[in-house]
């Protein structure tokens, strides 16, 4: 069964994906929510979310969908992150930003010569 990974990091917009996580939940899809480290997190509306993962975890030949959603995503500049997504690319994973996510896909190299509503 294909999996779609939210890269969730303290202080995450948890609201810019509530909809489509429930609406992936229809498709027979496992949801899994990841963090670089494999800890619970905080988000931006002080929820504290359990995570199933740590980024290091992540099987890319299992995953449909991988997505990183807006907040303060000062936490998420590094190289570990952004070679995840350059993995995904490689992989045809489809990969979606929300918000603020769309710059950590940017940095990490994947948005070059492709038209985004960055």
């Amino acid at each position: 069964m294909k999996k779609d990974v939210f890269l969730l990091f303290d202080t995450a917009c948890i609201y810019e994906i509530v909809c489509l996580n429930y609406f992936l939940k229809f498709t027979g899809s496992e949801t899994i929510f990841c963090s670089v480290r494999g800890s619970d997190i905080t988000s931006m509306e002080g929820y504290r979310i359990g995570i199933d993962c740590k980024i290091s975890d992540i099987e890319l030949s299992n995953i449909r969908s991988l997505i990183i959603p807006g907040g303060d995503v000062s936490n998420m500049r590094n190289e570990e992150v952004y070679s995840l997504f350059r993995k995904a690319k490689e992989r045809n994973v489809i990969i979606g930003g929300i918000c603020a996510g769309v710059d950590i896909l940017d940095e990490s190299g994947i948005l070059s010569n492709i038209q985004s509503t960055h």
